[in-house]
């Protein structure tokens, strides 16, 4: 416990705008990494997080504040990860959408959000094509 500092903890709120078709239009994001006393590693979780906000679906609008928290916590340093699995357990969040519209079948949600050829995610890169 003395020399094994632990994850950060991590509080993110989401909210997304879905159009009656099932388009993704939107996203907001606001998160919270505690970092304890002082930072180590934590706030490149925070930019490794940022840089995640872009997901596996087409997002065409997002905003996002993301903040680094000291508190009088033992210091939080970064893990595997580093700030991703954070942000990519969202990724559970469509299909709660799928069911939620008309769209009853996750994976048909998914296609129809999927990114296009010539797409840009949030941080203006090109989405990677398999080879």
């Amino acid at each position: 416990m003395q020399y094994g500092p632990p994850r950060g903890a991590e509080r993110i709120y989401l909210k997304d705008g879905v159009m009656r078709d099932g388009r993704i239009v939107a996203r907001k994001v606001r998160a919270y990494f505690d970092s304890g006393a002082y930072t180590r590693l934590s706030s490149y979780a925070v930019v490794k997080c940022v840089a995640h906000f872009a997901r596996a679906l087409y997002d065409p609008n997002v905003y996002g504040d993301v903040y680094c928290v000291f508190t009088n916590r033992t210091p939080a340093t970064a893990m595997r990860g580093f700030g991703v699995t954070a942000m990519d357990f969202r990724d559970r969040m469509p299909d709660g959408q799928a069911r939620s519209s008309r769209w009853h079948d996750p994976m048909e949600f998914r296609l129809l959000n999927a990114y296009r050829d010539g797409d840009m995610k949030a941080h203006r890169a090109r989405p990677r094509t398999p080879r």
